[in-house]
């Protein structure tokens, strides 16, 4: 997780909370599974490159797939959201589920890693429509 200050398109931005993953909290995936478990960057942020960047290091940091797999939630509703994780090479693997947060019902849709790293070793980049 990374907490602190960073300097992308429009100046200093605050970064409040950026990349967290760990093991893979679904049952149905394969051993050695991680999760991605969240990004959140600075709404002032949005559109700047922080988020790639984050993804690049979180996807470096969880290092080769293996055996298992990669998978993350996204709220169904955040279009923002899936369109930059689709253009990171994930893709919906049609799970869903419903969270109740605050006494709303929230749903969630699983996306997996479907793009493998870059021969060589050199940095994954976004598919750049």
């Amino acid at each position: 997780m990374y907490h602190g200050r960073t300097t992308a398109g429009r100046g200093n931005v605050w970064i409040r909370r950026a990349a967290e993953s760990d093991a893979a909290r679904d049952d149905d995936l394969a051993a050695g599974s991680t999760e991605l478990y969240a990004i959140y960057v600075d709404p002032e942020a949005l559109g700047t490159g922080v988020g790639a960047g984050l993804m690049a290091r979180q996807l470096e940091a969880l290092g080769p797939a293996g055996a298992g797999q990669r998978c993350l939630w996204v709220f169904a509703d955040n279009e923002r959201a899936i369109r930059f994780y689709e253009r990171w090479g994930w893709a919906a693997d049609g799970r869903r589920r419903t969270l109740t947060i605050g006494g709303a019902e929230i749903d969630e849709v699983r996306y997996r890693f479907r793009r493998p790293a870059k021969p060589g070793g050199s940095p994954i980049e976004p598919t750049i429509r």
